[in-house]
């Protein structure tokens, strides 16, 4: 009973599934618009209007030249997407949500949509009637109310000692300058810890900081695990002591990269 909508449009290639699957499409343009009337005369569609974002959706003149044509559409849903609601106080959130306000005009009786994740914490005004938190989900923005909620702990395959001198990983760009106890846990780049956590990341014991010492690899990643007290089965890479944000800062990028990086390789559970 839940309604599933696809937000890169309308496809007639997959004509066949958006009829089996029950899909509904976000259309951006006049041209899908065509095309999916063409094939689907009343199964129920969405219509996205381009509010500042200049990727996908309508623009607020082809809004008003197909106002009659959207009077004999099925419309589930219309909808906007807001480019800086990261900061609250840019004052493009305020145009944005003026130019979304101008264009619904012409939908008085379809429900409306603005804010994602971050939209939905600058303030009730942009809610209308349907909210879509995404990253939020996960724990993926920074605000106090929102909570982490991902874990993911990796297993110790093997423990050695590294001698000075000595190096680990391809091209050896971490040589110990003292004896190093390293462990070698299954996890790397195909499983999301990009090369980018390659001798600055870490993975926690606890909450004890354990560094990712050379490149990290594949399909496995080298830790210091000198100083702990003793030796582990696994270790923690996102959890209490690291988020996804975190990782994020990290990395140099944002928490939803660092989230859909994370491959099917992992067994997943889900608790509460």
């Amino acid at each position: 009973n839940r309604k599933i909508y696809i937000l890169n449009g309308y496809d007639i290639k997959y004509k066949k599934a958006f009829k089996e699957l029950d899909l509904i499409p976000v259309i951006n343009s006049p041209k899908q618009l065509t095309s999916f009337i063409e094939d689907n005369k009343n199964r129920s569609l969405c219509i996205q209007i381009d509010i500042g974002m200049n990727r996908l959706g309508f623009q607020l003149s082809q809004i008003h030249k197909y106002k009659d044509a959207f009077k004999n559409l099925n419309l589930d849903l219309v909808l906007g997407h807001l480019t800086t609601a990261t900061n609250p106080k840019n004052r493009f959130n305020k145009i944005q949500l003026n130019r979304f306000r101008e264009a619904i005009i012409n939908f008085p009786f379809t429900k409306k949509s603005l804010a994602a994740s971050h939209g939905i914490f600058i303030n009730d005004n942009y809610h209308f009637d349907l909210t879509r938190p995404g990253i939020a989900l996960f724990g993926g923005i920074r605000n106090p109310n929102i909570l982490d909620v991902v874990n993911i702990e990796l297993p110790v395959l093997q423990t050695h000692f590294l001698n000075p001198g000595e190096g680990v990983g391809y091209g050896l760009t971490y040589v110990c300058k003292e004896k190093k106890k390293v462990a070698t846990l299954a996890g790397g780049y195909a499983d999301g810890l990009t090369r980018n956590f390659s001798n600055v990341g870490f993975l926690y014991h606890n909450k004890i900081p354990c560094p990712i010492i050379g490149k990290v690899s594949m399909d496995l990643v080298t830790v210091d695990i000198s100083h702990l007290n003793q030796e582990p089965t696994k270790l923690t890479f996102v959890g209490q002591n690291q988020s996804i944000n975190d990782l994020s800062d990290i990395a140099k990028t944002i928490s939803h990269e660092i989230l859909i990086n994370f491959g099917n390789r992992f067994s997943r559970q889900y608790v509460n």
